[in-house]
């Protein structure tokens, strides 16, 4: 019963087992596609940034965020 009941969670979410984090970028959870950020460009207060980890008001985009504002032209590579 138990793994009938794993086999649907894997079959209701495919994705989530293939979008990785990217320690990269960081962006607001509520707005990923308008609010990511390039971790590599620029000045960042990296001690700002890993208090806003540790808050929650920023997390590590997922690859496929990514990779959707790259094609946005959010990001440029």
């Amino acid at each position: 019963m138990f793994k009938k009941l794993l086999r649907k969670v894997n079959k209701q979410n495919p994705e989530r087992e293939t979008d990785e984090t990217n320690y990269n970028y960081v962006c607001l959870s509520t707005d990923p596609n308008n609010t990511i950020n390039d971790l590599r460009v620029g000045e960042w207060n990296m001690p700002e940034v890993q208090k806003s980890l540790i808050t929650g008001m920023l997390r590590y985009a997922k690859q496929s965020e990514v990779d959707e504002a790259k094609e946005n032209g959010r990001i440029k590579s």
